[in-house]
């Protein structure tokens, strides 16, 4: 429910706090009710005591039922409600800028939807959008509270929407490499010599994360920051039958896919898309593609990619220089205990996030 302060409102003499807590001077302005699941997804909307609309969900919102007749959301690749149609009638659409602005030349009936850019609430008063914990501004690109977890990341503004990417990032909630999960030379060549007669695209779907127990799936090289080796060896694969740039190229799709597939498709897992280390990890996987004989693990491969991976200089996982105390990589105990870590995203090198400082 939404209430309007009625009292007189001057720029240089703000009403006293008397006034401004006195329900007396105030009056609804409008009175709606939100019915959520347990899940906190929005189930009908009831205005005056009378059933306004609810929501019809597939693998996420598609719709909304209102007056007893159905209307479909089209939406962008980033989940903004683009359009609303009934019939095949066009009942609303907005554009937005890349922050999630509305264009006001470039709307028609925007208030027939109540959820906007991507996919939330706008607050027809504040023109905030309502995230669940907090509010966005969209005309600053900015939250209006500070991100719960910002002494784990004292570099980043803890009033940041998504790294200031929101083309390509939503509402922060990736997931970033374990310190648990880091091998070392010596684990990524045992591994190769038990695959010897796969193919590096198995060693990057199959093996690495997997029969490895999750003890091999990074490793942290001294030139090039953090590699994914699932992907690393994926894009190996791929440069080596197709050439270089086609594996970049593939690599950015699939992410791509990740970040619309599970609305689309549900066919993947979206909070894995564009993680800090993924595009660097595919980068050097094509280069090691292009000095591969074949996309066969070999001996004479196996023997070509420690070679590679040297010259990268890989750091034991207990290596000083990526202790703890210098290097903050989250820990498993993190994830059990609930905690959410915001997504990063850049297209450097991942090392990890310095304590207290910028990634050096």
């Amino acid at each position: 429910m939404t209430y309007a302060y009625l009292g007189s409102i001057s720029e240089s003499e703000p009403p006293a706090n008397s006034d401004v807590s006195n329900t007396s001077n105030r009056a609804l302005r409008n009175d709606e009710v939100y019915s959520r699941d347990v899940s906190g997804k929005e189930m009908a909307i009831y205005k005056d005591n009378s059933l306004l609309e609810y929501t019809t969900y597939g693998l996420d919102m598609i719709g909304k039922i209102k007056d007893d007749e159905l209307h479909f959301y089209l939406k962008d690749h980033l989940g903004s409600i683009r359009a609303t149609v009934y019939d095949n009638k066009l009942m609303s659409a907005h554009d937005y800028d890349a922050w999630g602005y509305i264009y006001d030349e470039r709307t028609y009936e925007s208030s027939e939807s109540k959820f906007k850019f991507t996919e939330k609430e706008r607050d027809e008063e504040s023109f905030y959008d309502y995230f669940g914990a907090r509010y966005y501004d969209a005309r600053i690109g900015r939250w209006g509270q500070v991100e719960p977890l910002l002494k784990k990341y004292p570099q980043i503004s803890p009033y940041v929407y998504s790294l200031d990417n929101p083309l390509i990032i939503i509402d922060p909630n990736g997931l970033d490499p374990i310190r648990e999960q880091f091998g070392n030379i010596n684990s990524v060549r045992k591994i190769l010599e038990a695959s010897i007669g796969k193919t590096f695209f198995d060693l990057g779907k199959n093996v690495f994360g997997k029969s490895a127990g999750e003890k091999s799936r990074y490793v942290y090289t001294k030139e090039r920051g953090i590699l994914d080796l699932p992907h690393f060896f994926a894009a190996a694969n791929q440069s080596n039958l197709f050439g270089f740039q086609p594996a970049i190229n593939q690599g950015i799709v699939q992410e791509f896919a990740q970040l619309i597939g599970k609305y689309t498709f549900g066919l993947f897992d979206k909070e894995s898309a564009f993680n800090p280390e993924d595009l660097t990890s595919n980068f050097q996987g094509a280069v090691l593609g292009k000095i591969l004989e074949s996309n066969i693990v070999t001996e004479e491969n196996i023997d070509k990619v420690i070679e590679f991976l040297n010259s990268l200089v890989i750091l034991e996982p207990n290596d000083p220089s990526i202790s703890e105390t210098e290097v903050y990589i989250p820990s498993l105990s993190d994830y059990k205990s609930g905690i959410r870590l915001p997504l990063r995203y850049t297209i450097e090198p991942y090392y990890g996030e310095k304590v207290g400082f910028n990634n050096k």
